[in-house]
């Protein structure tokens, strides 16, 4: 498993749950929203065998991280809590970004809803960040993001770069079959979840690069954006462009490293 996947992912679906929740305006009512599922799930549903998986850590590895007792899925928060506490040094700040009760089922839905229209928000695992979302406006009728909002997310950036990065690997292949179990509860008992994470990674790099000023509306209680061919983006592409074009483009040059390394990988089963 190349060593950026992880800190890449997190960042990315982090902020699009805090882009969820920042972006109302002082709405506290419960949203309810369905998860969404590609067309293709009933399909592969009835599939008899598992098609195979496109990308494997390597078998020395995968070997060594497995032999590890690993608690069911049900029982796996305070592990899952260990690990993560185990890959920083120093104050970075972890406790007051991430929340791991049922850290492992919610990031799999999030990951797995980036490239659809919406965040379920009810499967947060993460913190709101400090402040407000910064709007500005020129005219009662010109409203956009406050380049001044990107700098929200920069507690992110730290504990990104405050991570150990070969042994986050060890972590992801340790946790791998929580994240395969989460994955087949959703209705995917015939693919694999490493496999989505590349399917999200390149759709991600298919994200326009947007200067600002970004416009807004605001129709209700969320903003928008004004643009339409934007407000129709998948909420991961929509994600990014919000973080503003700085940050967007630092984490698509991730991304394009991260692509590179995982598709010379040959795979990870179940």
């Amino acid at each position: 498993m190349n060593r950026f996947l992880i800190p890449v992912v997190i960042i990315l679906v982090m902020v699009a749950g805090y882009l969820a929740i920042s972006t109302r305006k002082q709405d506290t009512t419960p949203v309810q929203v369905q998860i969404e599922l590609p067309p293709q799930v009933k399909q592969e549903q009835q599939a008899v065998k598992p098609p195979e998986p496109k990308f494997v850590v390597p078998e020395p590895q995968v070997q060594a991280e497995l032999a590890k007792p690993l608690p069911v899925l049900d029982e796996s928060d305070q592990v899952v809590e260990q690990e993560f506490n185990g890959l920083v040094n120093g104050d970075t700040g972890l406790a007051q970004l991430l929340m791991f009760k049922a850290f492992i089922r919610n990031f799999v839905v999030i990951v797995n809803n980036m490239t659809l229209s919406k965040i379920p928000l009810k499967y947060q695992f993460f913190h709101a960040p400090a402040g407000t979302f910064q709007v500005k406006s020129d005219t009662p009728e010109t409203r956009f993001i406050d380049p001044q909002n990107y700098s929200r997310y920069l507690p992110l950036v730290r504990l990104v770069a405050a991570i150990d990065m070969d042994n986050l690997v060890s972590v992801y292949v340790y946790l791998y079959p929580l994240f395969q179990t989460a994955y087949e509860e959703m209705g995917y008992p015939n693919r694999y979840f490493n496999d989505r994470l590349v399917e999200v990674i390149e759709h991600l790099l298919e994200t326009p690069e947007v200067p600002d000023p970004i416009v807004l509306v605001q129709p209700k209680v969320y903003y928008q954006f004004a643009d339409a061919d934007l407000e129709a983006r998948s909420a991961g592409q929509k994600l990014l462009i919000r973080t503003g074009r700085e940050n967007a483009a630092l984490l698509k040059l991730k991304l394009k490293d991260l692509h590179a390394k995982l598709t010379s990988l040959k795979g990870l089963d179940k």
